[in-house]
Protein backbone atom coordinates (compact mmCIF):
# COMPACT_ATOMS: atom_id res chain seq x y z
CA UNK A 1 0.00 0.00 0.00
CA UNK A 2 1.26 3.43 -0.88
CA UNK A 3 0.44 6.40 1.28
CA UNK A 4 0.15 9.99 0.10
CA UNK A 5 1.34 12.51 2.67
CA UNK A 6 0.66 16.21 2.53
CA UNK A 7 2.20 18.58 5.06
CA UNK A 8 1.26 22.19 5.63
CA UNK A 9 1.92 24.64 8.42
CA UNK A 10 -0.72 26.58 10.34
CA UNK A 11 -0.44 29.11 13.16
CA UNK A 12 -2.57 28.87 16.28
CA UNK A 13 -3.47 31.00 19.30
CA UNK A 14 -5.92 30.98 22.21
CA UNK A 15 -7.56 27.73 23.21
CA UNK A 16 -10.08 26.20 25.54
CA UNK A 17 -9.46 22.61 26.59
CA UNK A 18 -12.14 20.02 27.27
CA UNK A 19 -10.92 16.64 28.51
CA UNK A 20 -12.83 13.36 28.29
CA UNK A 21 -11.57 10.30 30.17
CA UNK A 22 -10.69 7.13 28.30
CA UNK A 23 -13.61 4.76 27.88
CA UNK A 24 -14.93 1.73 26.03
CA UNK A 25 -17.75 1.88 23.55
CA UNK A 26 -18.82 0.39 20.26
CA UNK A 27 -19.70 1.90 16.91
CA UNK A 28 -23.24 0.91 15.94
CA UNK A 29 -23.76 0.57 12.19
CA UNK A 30 -27.38 0.39 11.06
CA UNK A 31 -28.67 -0.76 7.70
CA UNK A 32 -29.97 2.76 7.11
CA UNK A 33 -26.34 3.94 7.27
CA UNK A 34 -25.51 1.88 4.19
CA UNK A 35 -26.38 3.39 0.81
CA UNK A 36 -25.72 1.74 -2.55
CA UNK A 37 -23.67 -0.96 -0.82
CA UNK A 38 -21.28 1.57 0.71
CA UNK A 39 -20.65 2.97 4.18
CA UNK A 40 -18.51 5.93 5.28
CA UNK A 41 -17.46 6.96 8.77
CA UNK A 42 -16.15 10.52 9.12
CA UNK A 43 -14.75 12.04 12.31
CA UNK A 44 -15.25 15.73 11.54
CA UNK A 45 -15.07 18.42 14.20
CA UNK A 46 -18.87 18.58 14.44
CA UNK A 47 -19.16 14.95 15.60
CA UNK A 48 -15.89 14.49 17.51
CA UNK A 49 -17.98 14.36 20.70
CA UNK A 50 -19.03 10.82 19.78
CA UNK A 51 -15.44 9.59 19.45
CA UNK A 52 -15.14 7.80 22.80
CA UNK A 53 -18.53 6.15 22.27
CA UNK A 54 -17.59 4.99 18.78
CA UNK A 55 -14.26 3.33 19.53
CA UNK A 56 -14.30 -0.27 20.71
CA UNK A 57 -11.64 0.50 23.33
CA UNK A 58 -9.34 3.32 24.42
CA UNK A 59 -6.68 4.04 27.01
CA UNK A 60 -4.93 7.22 28.19
CA UNK A 61 -6.37 9.48 25.48
CA UNK A 62 -8.45 12.64 25.68
CA UNK A 63 -10.44 14.79 23.27
CA UNK A 64 -9.42 18.45 23.06
CA UNK A 65 -11.74 21.22 21.89
CA UNK A 66 -10.05 24.60 21.47
CA UNK A 67 -10.28 27.90 19.61
CA UNK A 68 -7.79 29.03 16.98
CA UNK A 69 -8.28 32.39 15.28
CA UNK A 70 -11.99 32.28 16.07
CA UNK A 71 -12.48 28.73 14.79
CA UNK A 72 -13.35 25.72 16.94
CA UNK A 73 -10.89 22.87 16.46
CA UNK A 74 -10.45 19.42 17.99
CA UNK A 75 -7.88 16.68 18.37
CA UNK A 76 -7.11 13.47 20.25
CA UNK A 77 -3.96 13.46 22.43
CA UNK A 78 -2.41 11.62 25.34
CA UNK A 79 -3.79 12.21 28.83
CA UNK A 80 -1.40 14.36 30.88
CA UNK A 81 1.15 12.22 32.74
CA UNK A 82 1.00 9.23 30.37
CA UNK A 83 3.69 7.99 27.98
CA UNK A 84 1.57 5.69 25.82
CA UNK A 85 -2.10 5.52 24.89
CA UNK A 86 -4.38 4.63 22.05
CA UNK A 87 -7.72 3.43 20.80
CA UNK A 88 -9.28 0.89 18.47
CA UNK A 89 -12.22 1.12 16.06
CA UNK A 90 -14.19 -1.94 14.99
CA UNK A 91 -16.22 -1.64 11.79
CA UNK A 92 -18.41 -4.74 11.93
CA UNK A 93 -20.91 -5.46 9.14
CA UNK A 94 -21.72 -9.12 9.90
CA UNK A 95 -24.89 -8.34 11.86
CA UNK A 96 -26.09 -5.34 9.85
CA UNK A 97 -29.38 -6.38 8.24
CA UNK A 98 -28.84 -9.79 6.67
CA UNK A 99 -25.10 -9.29 6.89
CA UNK A 100 -22.48 -7.70 4.62
CA UNK A 101 -18.95 -8.57 3.63
CA UNK A 102 -16.28 -5.99 2.83
CA UNK A 103 -15.11 -6.01 -0.78
CA UNK A 104 -12.73 -3.05 -0.41
CA UNK A 105 -12.06 -0.10 1.88
CA UNK A 106 -10.15 3.19 1.99
CA UNK A 107 -8.64 5.14 4.89
CA UNK A 108 -7.46 8.67 5.51
CA UNK A 109 -6.29 10.43 8.67
CA UNK A 110 -4.55 13.62 9.78
CA UNK A 111 -2.03 14.24 12.55
CA UNK A 112 -0.09 17.26 13.79
CA UNK A 113 2.70 17.49 16.36
CA UNK A 114 3.03 20.41 18.76
CA UNK A 115 5.89 20.73 21.24
CA UNK A 116 5.33 19.30 24.72
CA UNK A 117 7.27 20.06 27.90
CA UNK A 118 9.72 22.89 28.55
CA UNK A 119 12.60 24.48 26.70
CA UNK A 120 13.01 27.13 29.38
CA UNK A 121 16.75 27.13 30.31
CA UNK A 122 16.90 23.32 29.94
CA UNK A 123 15.54 21.24 27.08
CA UNK A 124 12.92 19.06 28.78
CA UNK A 125 10.69 18.63 25.73
CA UNK A 126 9.15 15.22 25.08
CA UNK A 127 9.62 13.34 21.83
CA UNK A 128 6.12 12.41 20.63
CA UNK A 129 4.83 10.34 17.74
CA UNK A 130 2.15 7.91 16.63
CA UNK A 131 1.44 4.81 14.55
CA UNK A 132 -1.81 3.57 13.02
CA UNK A 133 -2.72 0.08 11.84
CA UNK A 134 -5.61 -1.90 10.36
CA UNK A 135 -6.61 -5.54 10.73
CA UNK A 136 -8.87 -7.79 8.67
CA UNK A 137 -8.65 -10.84 10.96
CA UNK A 138 -10.40 -9.67 14.13
CA UNK A 139 -7.27 -7.94 15.43
CA UNK A 140 -5.08 -11.06 15.41
CA UNK A 141 -2.53 -9.34 13.17
CA UNK A 142 -2.02 -5.69 12.28
CA UNK A 143 -0.82 -3.98 9.09
CA UNK A 144 0.91 -0.61 9.42
CA UNK A 145 -1.08 2.21 7.81
CA UNK A 146 0.86 5.34 8.80
CA UNK A 147 3.30 6.64 11.37
CA UNK A 148 5.22 9.70 12.54
CA UNK A 149 8.44 8.76 14.32
CA UNK A 150 8.84 10.20 17.84
CA UNK A 151 10.70 13.53 17.82
CA UNK A 152 10.81 16.89 19.54
CA UNK A 153 9.57 20.02 17.83
CA UNK A 154 6.67 21.10 15.67
CA UNK A 155 5.34 19.23 12.64
CA UNK A 156 2.38 20.67 10.72
CA UNK A 157 -0.66 18.90 9.32
CA UNK A 158 0.27 15.50 7.90
CA UNK A 159 -2.47 13.74 5.94
CA UNK A 160 -2.15 10.02 5.17
CA UNK A 161 -4.48 8.20 2.80
CA UNK A 162 -4.73 5.10 0.67
CA UNK A 163 -4.03 5.88 -2.98
CA UNK A 164 -6.50 3.18 -4.04
CA UNK A 165 -9.08 1.05 -2.17
CA UNK A 166 -7.66 -1.97 -0.34
CA UNK A 167 -9.22 -5.02 -2.02
CA UNK A 168 -10.43 -8.02 0.01
CA UNK A 169 -11.34 -11.41 -1.41
CA UNK A 170 -11.93 -13.79 1.50
CA UNK A 171 -15.35 -12.85 2.88
CA UNK A 172 -14.14 -10.40 5.53
CA UNK A 173 -17.05 -8.94 7.51
CA UNK A 174 -15.18 -6.60 9.88
CA UNK A 175 -12.22 -4.23 9.68
CA UNK A 176 -10.33 -2.97 12.73
CA UNK A 177 -8.33 0.26 12.94
CA UNK A 178 -6.10 1.33 15.84
CA UNK A 179 -3.87 4.26 16.74
CA UNK A 180 -1.02 4.28 19.26
CA UNK A 181 0.31 7.60 20.66
CA UNK A 182 3.69 7.77 22.40
CA UNK A 183 5.75 10.24 24.42
CA UNK A 184 9.35 9.87 25.65
CA UNK A 185 8.30 11.26 29.05
CA UNK A 186 5.04 11.85 30.90
CA UNK A 187 2.86 14.10 28.73
CA UNK A 188 2.85 17.64 30.14
CA UNK A 189 -0.06 19.06 28.16
CA UNK A 190 1.67 22.41 27.67
CA UNK A 191 4.84 23.90 26.24
CA UNK A 192 7.18 26.52 27.69
CA UNK A 193 9.43 28.23 25.12
CA UNK A 194 13.08 29.11 25.63
CA UNK A 195 11.89 32.66 26.39
CA UNK A 196 9.65 31.38 29.17
CA UNK A 197 6.38 31.90 27.27
CA UNK A 198 3.89 29.13 28.03
CA UNK A 199 1.45 27.69 25.51
CA UNK A 200 -1.18 25.65 27.35
CA UNK A 201 -3.38 23.09 25.69
CA UNK A 202 -3.13 20.67 22.85
CA UNK A 203 0.63 19.95 23.00
CA UNK A 204 2.31 16.74 21.87
CA UNK A 205 0.99 14.51 19.08
CA UNK A 206 -2.50 15.48 17.93
CA UNK A 207 -4.43 12.82 16.01
CA UNK A 208 -7.36 14.08 13.91
CA UNK A 209 -6.45 17.75 14.32
CA UNK A 210 -9.46 19.22 12.54
CA UNK A 211 -11.55 22.39 12.47
CA UNK A 212 -15.15 23.38 11.89
CA UNK A 213 -14.34 24.59 8.35
CA UNK A 214 -11.97 21.71 7.56
CA UNK A 215 -12.57 20.04 4.20
CA UNK A 216 -10.75 17.59 1.95
CA UNK A 217 -8.69 14.98 3.78
CA UNK A 218 -8.15 16.85 7.03
CA UNK A 219 -10.07 14.41 9.24
CA UNK A 220 -10.27 10.67 9.84
CA UNK A 221 -12.48 8.84 7.37
CA UNK A 222 -13.03 5.15 6.62
CA UNK A 223 -15.03 4.16 3.52
CA UNK A 224 -16.23 0.65 2.74
CA UNK A 225 -17.60 -1.02 -0.40
CA UNK A 226 -19.86 -3.88 0.64
CA UNK A 227 -21.83 -6.80 -0.75
CA UNK A 228 -24.42 -9.07 0.81
CA UNK A 229 -23.13 -12.27 2.45
CA UNK A 230 -24.21 -15.15 0.18
CA UNK A 231 -26.94 -17.30 1.70
CA UNK A 232 -26.00 -20.92 2.54
CA UNK A 233 -28.35 -22.23 -0.17
CA UNK A 234 -26.62 -20.04 -2.75
CA UNK A 235 -23.20 -21.26 -1.66
CA UNK A 236 -24.44 -24.86 -1.80
CA UNK A 237 -25.78 -24.37 -5.32
CA UNK A 238 -22.45 -22.92 -6.47
CA UNK A 239 -20.51 -25.83 -4.98
CA UNK A 240 -22.91 -28.36 -6.48
CA UNK A 241 -22.56 -26.74 -9.89
CA UNK A 242 -18.80 -26.84 -9.61
CA UNK A 243 -18.86 -30.55 -8.71
CA UNK A 244 -21.11 -31.30 -11.69
CA UNK A 245 -18.70 -29.55 -14.04
CA UNK A 246 -15.72 -31.44 -12.58
CA UNK A 247 -17.51 -34.77 -12.88
CA UNK A 248 -18.60 -34.02 -16.44
CA UNK A 249 -15.07 -33.06 -17.44
CA UNK A 250 -13.63 -36.22 -15.89
CA UNK A 251 -16.23 -38.35 -17.72
CA UNK A 252 -15.32 -36.81 -21.07
CA UNK A 253 -11.63 -37.46 -20.50
CA UNK A 254 -12.33 -41.14 -19.73
CA UNK A 255 -14.28 -41.59 -22.99
CA UNK A 256 -11.48 -40.11 -25.10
Amino acid sequence: MTLSKISKLKTAACLTLVIANAASGALVINESDIANDSYTYSLKQANVGSFLNDVASSSNVKVNNFNVSGETRSSVTLVNGSTVGGFTYKFDFASVGEGYQVDSFSLQEVARREQDGSWNSTDLRNATGYSSYYSIDQGSSWILFSEIAPAKGYLGQTVSKTDAPIQLTNGVTSVWFKVELTSSGPAVGSYTTSAGVQNNGWSGMNWNYTGASTSGGNFFEASFNLSAIPEPTTIGSILFGALVLIASSASRRQRQ
